[in-house]
C-alpha cells in the first residue's frame, strides 16, 4: 500500500512540473462575419435619386413652409388642425379601397402663399398585392402605387396630369410628370398626400372617405 501512495505521489509531482507549450497567436485565425447589412425599403429600388432627396428632406421643406405662412395666415393654418403639423402621423397608414373626397393646400414660395382648393374625388383600388392612388377629377391629378415604409407612412409614386390629356405614364417614364410623395393617416378616417413640388413649393391632400348622407329618417305622424 505504501508503494502505491508513493508511486502516485511521484506522478502527481511530475505533471505539476509540466509546463504548458505556449501557444502562437499567430496561427490563431478568428473567422469574423461582417454585420448584415440592413435592407433597403423596395421603394428606394425604384425611386430616382431627386425624389429620394426630396423625401428626406420633406421635414426640413415642411417647416419651412409652415413658418413662412403662420407668420401672414395662422389663424387659416390653425384652422386645419393636424392635418398639417408634420409630426401627426398615426400607425396603420394605408387607407382602405373606396372613394375619397381629397382638397389640395398648397404652399407656395417662402412668402406664405397658401391656397385651399375645393375638394375633388380620389379612388384607392388594390389590384393583387399593388395599393393604387388615383385623383380622379380636377386640374392636377396624381396617380400611383403606395409603397410601404415603415409604421406611420406610406411612399406615392407615381404621376400627375395637368389638364385634359390621356391617361398617367407610368413612374420613370416621363420626368415632366413623375411625382413622388408620402402618404400618412392623421385622424379617424382622415388621410394626407404630402407631395414636394418645384423650389420650396409644397402640396397637402387631404382624403376622407366620401359617405353618402344618411337618408332621412320617416315621418312620423
Amino acid at each position: 500500500m505504501t508503494s502505491k501512495i508513493l508511486c502516485l505521489v511521484a506522478l502527481l509531482l511530475v505533471s505539476g512540473c509540466t509546463t504548458a507549450q505556449p501557444v502562437d497567436r499567430a496561427d490563431v485565425k478568428v473567422s469574423v462575419e461582417p454585420p448584415p447589412q440592413p435592407q433597403l425599403p423596395e421603394w428606394r429600388t425604384i425611386a430616382k435619386k431627386e425624389d429620394q432627396s426630396a423625401i428626406d428632406a420633406l421635414g426640413a421643406r415642411w417647416a419651412s413652409a409652415l413658418a413662412a405662412v403662420k407668420a401672414w395666415r395662422k389663424p387659416a393654418v390653425t384652422a386645419e388642425g393636424k392635418l398639417l403639423e408634420a409630426d401627426a402621423a398615426l400607425v396603420r397608414p394605408l387607407p382602405p379601397p373606396g372613394r375619397y373626397r381629397c382638397r389640395t393646400l398648397r404652399f407656395t414660395g417662402t412668402q406664405g402663399g397658401f391656397q385651399s382648393f375645393q375638394p375633388w374625388f380620389c379612388f384607392v383600388e388594390e389590384e393583387g398585392d399593388l395599393t393604387i392612388l388615383t385623383k380622379a377629377t380636377g386640374s392636377d391629378r396624381p396617380q400611383g402605387r403606395l409603397w410601404p415604409d415603415g409604421e406611420k407612412r406610406l411612399i406615392f409614386l407615381g404621376s400627375t396630369l395637368r389638364g385634359p390629356e390621356g391617361p398617367a405614364p407610368a413612374y420613370g417614364d416621363s420626368p415632366d410628370t413623375d411625382t413622388a410623395g408620402v402618404c400618412e393617416r392623421v385622424g379617424d378616417f382622415q388621410w394626407r398626400l404630402v407631395v414636394p413640388r418645384g423650389g420650396n413649393d409644397l402640396d397637402i391632400i387631404e382624403l376622407v372617405p366620401d359617405v353618402a348622407p344618411p337618408s332621412p329618417p320617416p315621418s312620423w305622424r
